[in-house]
């Protein structure tokens, strides 16, 4: 009687038990197996670059999950962050997670919405981890790098040597002529630049302006120092500039008197410039920024107008040239490869 009485108590407790997680198992909300902490701590693990890492300081993500009924979870949204390459890194690692709970409604499972939401540490860094990422960039070679993105800005500084002749009005006094070019380049963007310029040329004398008379001068020098905006278009650049003009014509009777006779103006003008790129990129430290050094070799076409002080001076003048360029690309974003930063 006594082991009988304890059975049916046993019986009681047991059933209780069992019909509880039956029914725990019946209704079930969606839910990460390993638990909240260790989903969090696999997104923390993401090798993020510098600059991600940054755009992650202490911010708070919201991540909303699609769970089907074998809980396997699909990152649909991520709120907080708008960076396309960070949000597919989180969606790639989701791919890696192991299958959550599915959600069980009266013991069938059904496919359902959970979410999360987390905040990034702030990452601090010392002068020592910035002397070494800059020291490993300079070390590395293209194919060092897992990733390299550049920003699109830009720095270049031409040199160029042309040969020009004069159109019309001028041509009946000055003959063919060369020169040189100095250009500063800023481009803020891939696709627009502006910057300063100065040139100047020699050019043939085939006679005096009517206004310098019968005396005899010099081939007359052209100076011009200017202002210009462009744009890239494919493998061209086009730009327009405006720029002061001096053309000065010089004469002396001995080596301590030199007279010269100034003629000023302005003068509007387009150039076409075709780069050609000359090796491969280097990278390298500028002004402790990333970035990346070429050499290019330009050929130029340009038509410019002279408006001088004299209607004689005035017209058209056609440039040809020939130059180098050497630019400091900025990048935004690099990963070197494992086995580079392995061998250091």
């Amino acid at each position: 009687m006594k082991i009988k009485c304890l059975g049916i108590i046993f019986l009681f407790i047991f059933g209780h038990v069992a019909f509880g997680q039956v029914d725990n198992i019946r209704n079930q909300e969606a839910s990460p197996k390993s638990g909240l902490n260790e989903l969090v701590v696999k997104y923390f693990g993401i090798e993020f670059n510098d600059t991600q890492r940054r755009k992650l300081d202490n911010k708070e993500l919201e991540f909303f999950y699609i769970i089907d009924t074998l809980g396997n979870a699909k990152l649909s949204e991520v709120n907080g962050i708008d960076d396309a390459a960070i949000i597919d890194s989180f969606k790639f690692k989701t791919n890696e997670l192991e299958p959550f709970n599915p959600k069980f409604e009266n013991g069938v499972p059904t496919s359902s919405i959970y979410s999360i939401r987390f905040s990034y540490p702030t990452y601090e860094y010392s002068q020592y981890t910035y002397y070494y990422q800059n020291q490993y960039y300079r070390e590395a070679k293209l194919e060092d790098f897992e990733m390299i993105k550049e920003s699109g800005k830009r720095l270049d500084v031409g040199i160029s040597f042309f040969g020009n002749q004069f159109m019309g009005n001028p041509s009946k006094y000055l003959s063919l002529g060369g020169g040189m070019r100095v250009d500063f380049y800023y481009f803020p963007n891939k696709k627009l630049f502006f910057g300063i310029m100065m040139a100047f040329g020699e050019n043939g004398k085939e006679k005096n302006y009517p206004v310098l008379g019968t005396t005899k001068y010099r081939n007359p020098v052209t100076g011009f120092i200017g202002v210009f905006y462009g744009r890239k278009l494919n493998n061209f650049l086009v730009q327009g500039e405006i720029s002061y003009v001096n053309q000065g014509f010089s004469r002396n009777n001995n080596l301590d008197n030199i007279e010269i006779d100034n003629f000023g103006g302005w003068s509007p003008a387009i150039y076409l410039f075709r780069p050609i790129t000359l090796g491969q990129d280097k990278t390298l430290n500028y002004y402790g920024g990333p970035s990346l050094f070429n050499h290019l070799l330009t050929v130029h076409l340009g038509l410019r107008y002279l408006d001088l002080s004299i209607k004689e001076g005035s017209g058209l003048m056609l440039e040809l040239g020939v130059g180098y360029r050497f630019v400091f690309k900025s990048v935004s974003e690099y990963k070197l490869k494992s086995d580079f930063l392995e061998r250091r």
